[in-house]
Parts: C-alpha cells; structure tokens; sequence
C-alpha cells in the first residue's frame, strides 16, 4: 500500500474509533484482495461481514456503535438509547440501536436495530456519527422506557440545553403518528414538569 493511501486508510480509522467498513476502504482503493489480506495478516480482524477493525485500536461502546452504524448501512442513524448515550443522557447501552429505512432488509448481530414506519428525520451528526435529534431521541426512548426514567433523561435534556420545553412541545405538535407510544409518553412527561 502506498504512503498515500495509507495515510487516508488510517485517517479513517482514526476518525471512526478504529473501525471502517469493506466499502469505504474499496472506496479509497483498497482491493477486496487487499482488504482480506490485511485481515489474514492481523493487521486488521473482520467484525461481522462488512467492517474491520483495526487491531492496535482500543476497544468500548464508541467503537461497537460505530462498528455497528458501518455495517447498518446507507441510511442507518444512531437512535434511542446510543442516541442518548451521543447526547449524554444515559451511559452507554449493553446493545448499539441504529434505525434504518424500513425496506432495509439486512439483520446486524448484536445490534436492536429498529425500522420505523415513518422517514427517518430530525437527524444530527454528533461525534462524527449521523443520530436522532435531541428530541427525536427523547420520543424514541419515551416509547421504550418507564416513565421514571423517562422523566430523568427528559430532565438531563433540559438542564442541559438540548432541548426545552417549548421547542419538544412544537415538534410533538407535528408528530403523534398513530401506533406511536413515543409521542404519547412524551406528552405525559412534559405534563409532569
């Protein structure tokens, strides 16, 4: 590999905790030859089918999202409790969560993907990764949490500035599509506040 190259490969690297997809490094021009090569030679080990990792990289949550928004592939978001962890709401979840366009029909092992029925929007990059808004997120998480802990992180996105009260109130306005519990539970913790 030529010093070029290889500096856009560790670049990439770098920038994504240490893991790149197989179509980002063909993307530079990396052969899948030379890609399976690298592999063999423990330069870098192959997490699932469609990314690598670099082995001198240190592992953690950042890596495993990362490794798993890769491999969800064009048009996945980080979302509901990894969105959260992005926006430092809660710690870092056991299991990444990526949402993907519904007509994606792939599986990821070891990740809660989920495919929701409306378009994925309200979409942030934060640290490099494209995720659910603040908001967003907190309507996600209100569809899968109690409302204890729901109340907690709505508070965290508060005192934080993420989001206020006003600005969760207009986007819920919009929202509240049918089959929905998100939106709903949203609602009833702002009523609490």
């Amino acid at each position: 590999m030529h010093e070029k190259l290889r500096n856009e490969v560790n670049a990439l690297f770098r920038a994504q905790a240490g893991v790149v997809s197989r179509a980002q490094l063909r993307g530079i021009g990396l052969t899948a030859d030379a890609i399976t090569h690298l592999v063999r030679a423990d330069h870098w080990e192959a997490v699932g089918r469609l990314v690598v990792r670099a082995t001198a990289a240190p592992t953690g949550p950042e890596q495993d999202l990362w490794a798993a928004y890769l491999a969800a592939g064009p048009g996945a978001a980080v979302s509901h409790a990894s969105a959260a962890w992005l926006w430092d709401l809660l710690p870092a979840p056991d299991h990444p969560s990526v949402s993907v366009p519904r007509h994606a029909g792939h599986r990821v092992p070891g990740v809660e993907l989920h495919r929701p029925r409306q378009p994925l929007d309200h979409l942030r990059v934060r640290r490099g990764l494209v995720c659910t808004d603040p908001v967003r997120t907190l309507c996600d998480l209100a569809g899968q949490r109690a409302p204890d802990e729901v109340d907690g992180v709505v508070d965290r996105a508060l005192a934080s500035g993420l989001v206020t009260v006003t600005g969760i109130a207009a986007v819920l306005a919009r929202a509240g599509a049918p089959g929905r519990n998100g939106p709903a539970r949203l609602r009833a913790a702002l009523d609490r506040r």
